[in-house]
């Protein structure tokens, strides 16, 4: 707002109020974006870490066996890491869309 509108009609404490009210409300908003990005990203790194490592073990188990060749194995570890940066930003475009109602 205009300044000189706002002190000409004396309502610099109502202003103060609503603008320290909004202050508030958007810092929640960003303390509940912000635990809640930790959780999802902690979660999404444990179980991309297990499906990892159970895939390097079994993978493993199958190319010492000759079943496997160590090319497929890491063919098919490149594409399990590319579908992890997918779904990592999976929570970006999640976040937009659920808290874009807030604002």
């Amino acid at each position: 707002m205009n300044v000189r509108t706002v002190r000409a009609f004396a309502m610099e404490d109502l202003e103060y109020e609503q603008y320290d009210e909004s202050l508030k409300k958007t810092s929640n908003l960003n303390k509940y974006l912000g635990f809640h990005i930790g959780i999802f990203q902690g979660l999404t790194n444990i179980s991309f870490g297990a499906m990892f490592l159970s895939i390097l073990y079994f993978g493993g188990s199958l190319v010492s066996s000759g079943e496997l060749s160590s090319g497929s194995l890491m063919s098919y570890l490149i594409s399990t890491q590319t579908l992890q940066k997918a779904l990592g930003n999976l929570k970006i475009r999640f976040n937009s869309f659920y808290f874009s109602k807030f604002f």
